[in-house]
């Protein structure tokens, strides 16, 4: 029932908030900010509205007596944590509003969900016992973040340690990941195949590092978690390339977590230099926020009542077209924010007429990605095992980016010189949960880092392009997509 939302919006946490009384939701909801305010926690805007509902089944199931069990195993585990005392404070509260008694497993099981919270800052969780320091799972979270940090930089040859908001925003993330993970709890993420699709390359680096990094846990990290993680990373790269800060000070609203934050703030900073961002904040904190600060305007990913200073509603990842409606909203031109390098085709220095497959007729995608593989193990590029590696990579996280496009790779250690094999379909195939036409096997060289970031960049904005792709697709020989590319 708490993840209802996730099949019908807005509707679906109306529907369950609908089947309480008023003053239940008020009380369960002011609660819920006075133990944000105890624990010095500042939950996102979706974690919030996700624990209300969670409490409010909570109390409706101990009143129906059928309370759910939670194993002892797991309680001992989470009876150790400081937010096992914060929801014990919080549940004797509601004891007295609902005059019912909440068992031990219910608890523990709020607990798991609150552990399990995506949260934007902490002060509490970072020293859990201010005198003993740091617990293990803070420990725990901060050196997962460093272990990444190194592999990412090692695999994309940027210097990722100099940048400290993203060392403190993947602390905040990963310390709710592991929890999450731990406890089997699922994680949605809705702009998955769109992260993907903008950032194949940081994707693809933040896949190869967290599988390393799983080793030592009892879990794998899923796409949707990668996903987020992907956005630490690549506001990273931005703020470590943005230009100075402008004139016109804003602030944003996101609903989506810390990682999306900062990824719209460093791209809003990159795109239009005239604005200095001020701050991100939660819907719920922008009345105080605006009390005592000066702001021009807001861009906001969800949409506000009763606000007094002008705001502009945009995706969270801030798509192409969005720019121009930010342009228009601040009565400006931005040139610098359109595409405009012709600089030859990256795709065809890669490939050559031999490495090209027009038209085929294929049952399945592993099909396809051996046939590719050991094509290019056969003339030479990379090593027989290529192709089975790219089989596990698929298996991993679905390598489509969205316009019909997938791009399957395997192991860059396999691969002896670059290449691209290129596939199109007589008819679209089932590549998970999209149809593809052109399938580019991708076999880049590790030192070859600048060249991969603009083969994806431009792999990116040819999924926008669907009367391009057609023209492949259309093509019957090898010469004649090659002169399309």
């Amino acid at each position: 029932m708490s993840k209802l939302s996730q099949l019908t919006g807005e509707a679906g946490q109306a529907f369950i908030k609908d089947r309480f009384a008023p003053h239940e939701l008020a009380i369960v909801t002011r609660e819920l900010k006075q133990l944000e305010l105890d624990a010095q926690l500042a939950f996102t805007d979706e974690a919030f509205d996700n624990l209300l509902i969670h409490t409010l089944l909570m109390i409706r199931r101990t009143k129906l007596n059928q309370p759910i069990s939670f194993s002892e195993q797991e309680k001992m585990f989470v009876r150790e944590k400081p937010e096992f005392r914060w929801t014990g404070a919080f549940i004797r509260k509601l004891e007295r509003f609902f005059a019912v008694h909440f068992p031990e497993d219910e608890v523990a099981y709020l607990t798991a969900h609150i552990l399990g919270g995506k949260i934007r800052s902490r002060a509490r969780i970072e020293t859990a016992e201010p005198e003993a320091g740091p617990s293990a799972e803070t420990a725990e979270a901060r050196g997962l973040a460093e272990s990444l940090v190194r592999k990412m930089s090692a695999l994309t040859w940027v210097d990722f340690g100099q940048d400290e908001a993203l060392m403190e925003g993947l602390r905040i993330h990963l310390y709710s990941t592991l929890n999450r993970l731990s406890y089997g709890l699922t994680v949605s993420n809705p702009m998955l195949q769109d992260i993907k699709r903008m950032y194949p390359y940081m994707f693809d680096m933040v896949i190869y590092a967290t599988r390393e990094l799983s080793e030592g846990y009892p879990f794998t990290i899923p796409e949707e978690e990668v996903a987020y993680l992907t956005l630490h990373f690549q506001a990273a790269v931005e703020r470590l390339s943005q230009p100075a800060e402008g004139r016109k000070r804003i602030v944003t609203v996101c609903h989506m977590g810390v990682g999306m934050s900062q990824i719209l703030r460093s791209k809003l900073e990159r795109k239009f230099p005239e604005l200095h961002v001020l701050d991100s904040v939660r819907k719920a904190d922008l009345t105080g926020y605006l009390a005592q600060h000066s702001v021009d305007f807001i861009i906001s990913t969800i949409p506000l009542e009763n606000v007094n200073v002008p705001y502009i509603t945009v995706s969270p990842l801030l798509e192409a077209g969005e720019t121009q409606k930010i342009t228009d909203f601040i009565g400006k031109l931005d040139q610098g924010s359109g595409h405009t390098e012709h600089a030859g085709s990256i795709l065809g220095m890669y490939t050559q007429a031999s490495l090209i497959f027009p038209r085929l007729t294929i049952g399945h995608r592993f099909e396809l990605i051996e046939l590719l593989g050991n094509e290019l193990a056969k003339q030479g590029f990379v090593e027989p095992d290529y192709a089975h590696q790219a089989l596990l990579r698929e298996r991993l996280s679905s390598t489509t980016i969205g316009g019909g496009i997938a791009i399957p790779h395997g192991e860059p250690k396999l691969i002896r010189s670059s290449r691209i094999a290129i596939a199109t379909l007589e008819e679209p195939l089932e590549w998970q949960e999209e149809k593809v036409s052109v399938v580019f096997m991708l076999a880049l060289a590790p030192q070859e880092q600048e060249m991969t970031k603009k083969l994806f960049q431009r792999l990116s904005l040819l999924s926008e392009q669907p009367s391009t792709i057609e023209r492949l697709v259309q093509a019957r020989t090898p010469e004649e997509l090659l002169s399309y590319l």
